[in-house]
C-alpha cells in the first residue's frame, strides 16, 4: 500500500490567534492577516446559523427576531385553541377509545 500525502485532510476547526498583545506590531499584524485569510465566508456562517440570513439592518435584527418569535407563538396558541377534543378524535377513529385500548400485560 502506498500513502498519498498530496491531499492532506482539511482542518475545519477555527484556529485561535495566540500571538501576544505585547509582541511587535509587525508580528501582530502578520498574525491577524493570516487569521483573516483563513476565516470562514459569510455564507458558511449563515449555513451554520452563526450569522442571520436576512436583509434587515443590524440595528433592527433583534426586534425582527422578537416579532417573528411572537408571531409563531401566537399562531401556535390559535391552533391549540381550535384543537379538537378527545371525544371528537375517537368518533373520527383517529384515537382509540378507552374500551378499544390494547391490554398491556
Amino acid at each position: 500500500m502506498s500513502t498519498d500525502n498530496s491531499n492532506p485532510p482539511v482542518d475545519t476547526t477555527p484556529s485561535v490567534d495566540t500571538t501576544s498583545l505585547t509582541s511587535s506590531p509587525i508580528e501582530r499584524r502578520d498574525s491577524l492577516e493570516k487569521h483573516l485569510l483563513t476565516r470562514p465566508d459569510p455564507q458558511d456562517l449563515k449555513d451554520r446559523h452563526i450569522l442571520l440570513d436576512t436583509n434587515v439592518a443590524p440595528s433592527i435584527q433583534a426586534m425582527r427576531q422578537k416579532l417573528d418569535r411572537q408571531r409563531v407563538s401566537d399562531s401556535l396558541k390559535k391552533n391549540l385553541e381550535h384543537r379538537p377534543e378527545r371525544e371528537e378524535l375517537v368518533d373520527r377513529h383517529i384515537l382509540l377509545g378507552d374500551e378499544q385500548a390494547p391490554i398491556s400485560q
